[in-house]
């Protein structure tokens, strides 16, 4: 998990510095929302624990971090812990930030 996850962040900056508009996201069943913090969605049933298969997601940054920006507006973090919220959303969003910079000035 751990290397799968740092593998997936390195790609990310590369991407970023390289403005392109792509980001790398990881499910692992290994990291559950009970140990990201996330008890609320246990409580809401929106986990399954039968899931037994890692996935990588490739989306485009702009797309995902636009969503995150409604999801933020709409109070959808609220619940969330500090430094998740941090490393889920703000993270990719100074990600973003730093390919707009890229793009205007590489």
């Amino acid at each position: 998990m751990d290397y799968l996850d740092g593998w997936c962040d390195g790609v990310n900056e590369a991407l970023s510095v390289c403005g392109k508009d792509m980001h790398l996201m990881v499910f692992h069943p290994d990291y559950d929302a009970t140990e990201a913090g996330l008890d609320f969605l246990v409580d809401d049933g929106v986990t399954d624990e039968s899931l037994s298969y890692c996935m990588v997601f490739v989306q485009r940054l702009s797309t995902l971090d636009d969503a995150a920006l409604s999801l933020e507006k709409s109070g959808y973090y609220k619940h969330f812990p500090t430094d998740v919220f941090e490393s889920l959303v703000l993270d990719r969003r100074r990600l973003r930030d730093g390919n707009a910079w890229q793009s205007k000035n590489g």
